[in-house]
């Protein structure tokens, strides 16, 4: 499971740094890298990029970060602990068809949240 998070990060952050000149892209690379080195700790932690490219989304332990794919900048974060999700490892991300809403599963919990501002929208726990 680990492995496959690594590579499928490390995918992301190639194809997302392909326009950063070499300085920037060394820089960028090193920094996403240990985001994601933190975030394949026990405490879980995965990533997805938006259906048209612009951000990459990353969940950590306890908190929903949304990245300029672009320049690699934080633009927004959004705590999840309260979504009882925290203590979970892995999950996935998906999209609506019109990308404005963001689904992460964990384990049988499935969140809902807008894509605009990061709002947390619902949660449902299936049995």
């Amino acid at each position: 499971m680990k492995k496959h998070l690594v590579i499928f990060s490390s995918i992301l952050i190639f194809a997302s740094l392909l326009s950063l000149s070499y300085a920037e892209t060394e820089q960028k690379g090193r920094f996403m890298q240990e985001r994601m080195g933190q975030m394949a700790s026990p405490e879980g932690g995965f990533a997805a990029m938006s259906p048209d490219s612009r951000f990459v989304y990353i969940v950590g332990k306890d908190t929903l970060y949304q990245y300029t794919a672009k320049d690699l900048k934080l633009k927004k974060s959004a705590y999840i602990g309260s979504a009882d999700v925290k203590r979970l490892i892995g999950g996935s991300i998906f999209f609506s068809n019109d990308s404005k809403f963001l689904y992460i599963m964990r384990g049988k919990t499935l969140l809902l949240f807008d894509t605009l501002e990061l709002n947390f929208i619902n949660k449902v726990t299936i049995e």
